[in-house]
């Protein structure tokens, strides 16, 4: 009875992962085109795009 208990949370926390890690994928592969993007124009804009792409 626990075992299934405990394989229905981690199940749960699982696909909880999995749908956040969807939307960030996401948002990680625009941060990426922006990074490649300012790597051409200069080498101290790129750093800044990779440590705040928040901000950008």
């Amino acid at each position: 009875m626990i075992n299934i208990l405990l394989m229905s949370r981690f199940f749960l926390f699982f696909m909880k992962w999995l749908s956040i890690f969807s939307v960030n994928s996401n948002f990680f592969a625009c941060s990426f085109k922006k990074l490649v993007f300012f790597e051409i124009r200069g080498k101290k804009k790129a750093t800044l795009v990779a440590f705040f792409p928040n901000l950008i």
